[in-house]
């Protein structure tokens, strides 16, 4: 941790046990400020001491977000999924895009499981907020599933999206479809990415989404299956 970083942080550490609260201005400032697993940890610290000064929920939205973006960008993922997974006992409410933030680097970094758990975890905070059921989320977690060849888990999370009232866009049925159509032609995963298929196929006729592009690409995937199949018999 650097020398500024501890600095401010044993001050800010002496004035709560001193029940002193910091200002709500200066304490964002130094969890938004975290540039290491570290400091992240320190802030956690923080935090739960900070607890007692959190009359209202809604009021330490903006402590949580800074330190799980601030611990994103510092690299440290675990560690700030760790922040968000303790939401309740540090009294901070998730917000949506420090976790979208997580959960999309989780997913670069090919840690599907933990992607959908932070996904989950936000989903339970906030049941009422159907912006937890974005476009922007299903997207991110099903680049995440299918760059792992999850094709039968991808189709699923496509199904639960819709079923909370999420809309899949042209784009992401193409960028679904052809990943899948792609899975079609691999003997492994052959089976599994055809039944994907027919579930998108089956969210499009239920959305009305009529596009060339995806039905050309429904039926390279089945062609590319048909081959496959004909290939390990």
């Amino acid at each position: 941790a650097s020398d500024a970083f501890l600095t401010r942080y044993g001050a800010m550490r002496k004035g709560l046990q001193n029940r002193h609260a910091p200002k709500r201005r200066d304490l964002v400032g130094l969890l938004g400020s975290v540039a290491n697993e570290k400091e992240a940890q320190h802030c956690r610290t923080l935090l739960k001491d900070f607890r007692v000064h959190v009359p209202k929920l809604e009021d330490a939205r903006p402590h949580g977000g800074a330190l799980i973006r601030a611990t994103v960008r510092a690299g440290a993922l675990s560690e700030a999924l760790k922040l968000l997974s303790e939401h309740r006992e540090l009294r901070f409410p998730p917000t949506l895009g420090s976790t979208m933030l997580l959960v999309r680097q989780l997913g670069v970094a090919g840690r599907v499981d933990d992607a959908l758990a932070a996904h989950g975890i936000l989903a339970e905070a906030s049941p009422d907020d159907g912006r937890v059921w974005s476009v922007g989320f299903l997207e991110t977690l099903t680049r995440a599933l299918l760059k792992g060849g999850e094709f039968t888990r991808a189709a699923k999370l496509f199904a639960s999206f819709r079923e909370k009232g999420c809309t899949p866009t042209v784009h992401l049925y193409r960028l679904a479809l052809g990943r899948s159509a792609e899975g079609c032609g691999e003997p492994d995963t052959s089976s599994d990415a055809l039944a994907a298929v027919s579930v998108l196929e089956g969210g499009m006729k239920a959305d009305s989404v009529k596009d060339d592009v995806c039905d050309r690409l429904a039926a390279q995937a089945r062609e590319a299956a048909e081959a496959a199949s004909q290939a390990a018999a």
